[in-house]
């Protein structure tokens, strides 16, 4: 299970809302995500900003212009 607690708007551009803020999850997926689309607290029209972050058991990662790193 994902879930984003709370996040902040950065920009609302061709109906999408651009957000940073924390992913926390059980595993780290195979494929990172790329909107909120089966994240608890977003939505699918949610995208993501560079700054966004996501916790695991398994390890921190940020979001970067070049995409998911490993923290």
């Amino acid at each position: 299970m994902m879930e984003c607690n709370q996040y902040d708007v950065i920009k609302v551009e061709d109906g999408k809302k651009y957000v940073k803020g924390t992913i926390y999850s059980d595993t780290t997926p195979s494929v990172m995500p790329e909107n909120g689309d089966g994240i608890e607290g977003l939505s699918s029209d949610v995208m993501f900003a560079t700054g966004m972050t996501f916790f695991s058991p398994d390890g921190m990662k940020m979001l970067f212009p070049s995409g998911w790193q490993d923290m």
